[in-house]
């Protein structure tokens, strides 16, 4: 197994993800800057619901949102993540179509229809054929920066920021910059220098858990805010390190997965259950998560519970969260021998599916 405490950045990562990753907390209050200093018609304040549509990496964030916004938001918001809208999106729906390379079709196709359908419209991307029709439809078009390895699932925070400062811009969220930034200030100052790559494994965190992870499948379970923190686990360590993943939800998880512990017997020891635990939770998603871990450990199987006791907030511990599973992800490359930034899988289907 390759020492995760003599890694040379250059050698493992010459795209630089890794400097995404250490950048999150950076990334999100650009992006709320950003997304704050956006031009948004003064009538999407009137819109009624609200859905954003994006795949893969670059839907992450709006996921994220959606996790944030639920209990609090006087509208309802939802992702589509395909090629068709829900029959109700309309004239007083606010459609976010989310794109990093401008280009996906799922996103283009929804996007056109929502314009069809009088929806208003923000786009969010690099350029490419999104930008384009926002030219065209004389909406708005968030531009973000590349981020330094030129992957969608890396903006993550860069987009949850500047959407969630449109959303206040719309009165969608109570989420403010003082939020963002206590939020920054918590993950900089006490997490993020303690999962860098110059520190020991025994004082870190993330290579800890990249180490149990190794040669096992990571199965990552949350609940209500921490949900869909647990999808982009899933992503993460699906595209940066190559390896099957899964996540699901609590409490549903109780109602079905509990029984399927028992068979085949030879992976109870490939498989790694990672709870992300909550303080801001319903107190019995608090108690299915203890109770929950400690179901797996007596069955032998490794099991982590992380929780981050600094967190003053349900975005703080979404971040600090995010943050953990994108390092946890890095090294988990790192041990694989890989490099964590291109998605030759995906590319090549892609061809395929365009050819």
């Amino acid at each position: 197994m390759i020492n995760l405490d003599t890694l040379n950045l250059d050698k493992v990562d010459p795209a630089g993800l890794y400097h995404d990753i250490a950048n999150i907390g950076k990334n999100l209050y650009e992006g709320w800057e950003s997304g704050y200093k956006l031009p948004v018609p003064s009538h999407y304040v009137k819109c009624k619901k609200i859905v954003f549509t994006g795949m893969g990496g670059s839907g992450l964030a709006a996921r994220l949102v959606i996790s944030l916004t639920k209990k609090s938001s006087r509208l309802p918001i939802q992702i589509v993540s395909d090629y068709t809208l829900p029959n109700y999106v309309d004239n007083e729906t606010l459609l976010v179509a989310i794109s990093y390379s401008g280009s996906t079709e799922e996103t283009l196709e929804t996007f056109i229809e929502g314009y069809k359908r009088g929806a208003r419209l923000i786009a969010f991307g690099t350029g490419g054929k999104l930008e384009e029709l926002a030219r065209k439809y004389q909406v708005p078009f968030f531009r973000h920066q590349q981020n330094i390895c030129k992957q969608p699932r890396m903006t993550i925070s860069r987009h949850l920021g500047a959407m969630l400062a449109i959303l206040n811009k719309l009165g969608a969220t109570e989420i403010d910059s003082r939020n963002i930034l206590k939020t920054v200030q918590i993950l900089e100052n006490t997490y993020t220098s303690s999962w860098g790559f110059n520190i020991p494994s025994e004082n870190n965190l993330a290579k800890k858990i990249a180490k149990e992870a190794f040669d096992k499948i990571p199965v990552i379970w949350a609940a209500e805010h921490l949900d869909e923190v647990a999808h982009c686990y899933k992503s993460l360590f699906n595209e940066n390190a190559k390896t099957m993943s899964y996540y699901e939800p609590l409490p549903e998880m109780n109602h079905k997965s509990l029984a399927g512990s028992e068979f085949p017997k030879p992976l109870i020891r490939n498989i790694y259950h990672i709870f992300l635990a909550s303080q801001f939770t319903h107190p019995q998603n608090q108690k299915r998560v203890k109770i929950t871990a400690e179901f797996y450990k007596k069955r032998k199987y490794a099991t982590e519970v992380v929780l981050f006791n600094e967190a003053d907030s349900p975005l703080t511990e979404i971040i600090l969260s995010l943050s953990l599973g994108a390092f946890v992800s890095f090294y988990l490359a790192s041990l694989y021998g890989i490099d964590p930034t291109p998605i030759e899988a995906i590319s090549d289907f892609k061809e395929k599916l365009n050819g």
